[in-house]
């Protein structure tokens, strides 16, 4: 059982703030900007970054060629938690980022926050044909927003 890590990076993002809240906005990440982070890679087997992003980017998970984006709009937010519609490969369903954070950091503002969704909702839908190479159905991400 392996992990894999990487970074998206964002096209937009514009954000309302309300009391020291997010209240309202959205973002949208890049899909072809994906870039593995992580060491869970065998190159004797064939298992390099380069091969993993391949297969993250086709029809078989994102579908990058034909949804070159992905997108965050905010509907509300409770305590440290935001709602929102996210849409991948067309589909669009409700989820949280918790754990909202803000700290200022001279003239900007970082913005932090974790959501975990169910890749299958969205027909990321792959699952390895190989029995004790389970694929969770769940991706966590980590969300770092700064701006001014």
């Amino acid at each position: 059982v392996y992990t894999h890590t990487g970074t998206l990076d964002f096209t937009q993002a514009d954000l309302t703030v309300k009391d020291g809240k997010v209240t309202g906005g959205s973002f949208t990440a890049d899909m072809t900007t994906m870039i593995a982070t992580d060491e869970n890679n065998n190159p004797e087997e064939g298992s390099t970054p380069e091969k993993l992003i391949g297969h993250l980017s086709s029809d078989d998970f994102f579908a990058v060629a034909s949804y070159p984006t992905a997108t965050f709009k905010i509907t509300g937010s409770k305590g440290n938690s935001v709602m929102g519609m996210l849409t991948i490969r067309g589909n669009t369903h409700e989820e949280m980022v918790e754990n909202v954070q803000m700290m200022k950091e001279g003239d900007m503002v970082k913005i932090t926050g974790d959501m975990t969704f169910d890749r299958k909702k969205y027909d990321v839908s792959w699952d390895s044909p190989v029995q004790d190479r389970v694929l969770s159905s769940d991706i966590e991400l980590k969300i770092e927003l700064i701006g001014k």
